[in-house]
């Protein structure tokens, strides 16, 4: 019914109590009342029944008997109120956050927007360049989203390129894509006829991410090989072994290439090759270390035991050390001068000027890196478990959190980070589903 519908309907009802008994009318006519909240959103309940509608909406009421109006909203208190009187034409409830993590269920998420699949699993990073998402698999397959019209499309099938597939992120440069198979090859390929314009051998397997800057393209594979090649002709530049695997995406910062290896070393080189760092942050041993993060003259970076360290550039001497009581298998997020670190005891923590600030609960295992924009943060675990929060004051407020699907944990297992995009949150288990919540 309509809202003028609802304002027709009341003055009716209105006019028909001064002709006949109050109690004869109301047993024909219920009245219109308009339901409201801050925020608007909630599910209206009259009488602990859903009424299928929500905040700001009309619903019917009956006057003649006490109507208990309930409204829902995750991650609010639930709030009530009661409807007294023919008069009552509207109510508006301020709802209550709910701050305590333990007070909210983790639930089957019944409000997606979008959702598809792509075949083959994902354990690369999607690209994102501006509504666009790009996602290779282990089938390989890259896919294309168009985040504004929700919509997904096969962009490349390399079956006939590779093996193994993909297990890095792609990466696009004007109208070509960078990719590397895991079997260790490179491959540029053009977006426009869909053709390969060059493929190269890799001394070993890869499963580290790329690195493009300007017309440097850099790969790091399990090998311990760094190589440089010339991006628009597939020319190898340069090559050096380094200690230990590979697994990390290279950095280029400050005119130099930073990798890690798995053996704790920290590298450094100069575009031409040199060699300019050569740092082991704590104990050399297998304690590999994650991607470089360079901001404001200053290097951090991660190792698997959960120490994070920051290093002066011009110094190259570390400045601050903090660790976790975790190990880590994702990288730090840097938003402002926060660092957020989700760990494999289920806890997301903030670190501050080499400080530990606070942590925050998500459960499970954490496996890949929260998503952080804004004071917002969105964190994943390896059971298909999603956890919206705000970091407000040096504190965590719980928004919501759901769980994909109770059944089938292993299926929902996260390794990719989710992206924040406005209002919207795309989430992409390993199995390769996708799914398009709104925040």
């Amino acid at each position: 019914m309509a809202n003028g519908e609802f304002v027709r309907a009341r003055a009716a009802g209105l006019g028909l109590m001064r002709q006949y008994a109050f109690a004869e009318v109301m047993a024909r006519i219920p009245l219109p009342v308009k339901i409201d909240s801050l925020p608007d959103g909630a599910e209206i309940f009259l009488n602990g029944e859903s009424t299928g509608r929500r905040t700001p909406d009309w619903v019917a009421w009956n006057p003649v008997e006490t109507t208990t109006v309930t409204l829902k909203l995750r991650g609010f208190d639930d709030a009530q109120e009661t409807l007294l009187g023919v008069d009552c034409e509207r109510i508006t409830t301020e709802l209550k956050r709910v701050t305590d993590l333990n007070r909210i269920s983790w639930e089957f998420h019944k409000e997606t927007i979008w959702e598809s699949s792509v075949s083959g699993a994902v354990e690369a990073e999607p690209t994102r360049i501006g509504d666009s998402v790009y996602i290779a698999t282990r089938n390989s397959l890259v896919y294309r989203i168009d985040m504004a019209k929700m919509r997904l499309e096969l962009l490349w099938d390399a079956r006939g390129e590779s093996l193994s597939g993909f297990a890095s992120s792609p990466l696009l440069q004007d109208d070509h894509m960078f990719l590397a198979m895991v079997e260790g090859k490179l491959m540029r390929v053009s977006l426009k006829d869909k053709k390969v314009v060059w493929k190269k051998p890799l001394p070993g397997r890869i499963y580290a991410p790329l690195a493009l800057s300007g017309q440097m393209l850099f790969a790091g594979d399990v090998s311990g090989h760094l190589t440089a090649w010339d991006a628009p002709s597939g020319e190898l530049l340069w090559q050096h072994p380094l200690s230990g695997e590979i697994r990390s995406r290279p950095i280029v910062a400050e005119g130099k290439v930073f990798v890690t290896t798995s053996t704790g070393h920290l590298y450094a080189y100069d575009l031409s090759g040199e060699l300019v760092w050569d740092v082991v942050p704590g104990v050399e041993g297998r304690t590999q270390l994650g991607t470089p993060l360079v901001r404001d003259g200053r290097l951090y970076v991660c190792r698997a035991d959960g120490t994070l360290h920051a290093f002066d550039l011009a110094t190259r001497k570390e400045v601050w050390r903090v660790s976790v009581p975790a190990e880590i298998r994702s990288d730090p997020v840097l938003a402002g001068d926060l660092f957020f670190l989700g760990a494999l005891d289920g806890f997301v923590y903030v670190i501050k000027g080499g400080k530990l600030m606070t942590k925050l609960e998500v459960g499970g295992s954490i496996l890949c890196s929260p998503a952080v924009s804004g004071g917002r943060l969105i964190a994943l675990n390896d059971t298909g478990r999603i956890l919206r929060a705000e970091f407000r004051d040096g504190k965590f407020v719980t928004r919501w959190r759901y769980e994909l699907d109770e059944d089938a944990e292993e299926d929902f297992r996260m390794r990719v980070p989710p992206l924040l995009t406005g209002d919207r949150v795309l989430v992409i288990p390993e199995s390769g589903q996708l799914f398009l919540l709104r925040d």
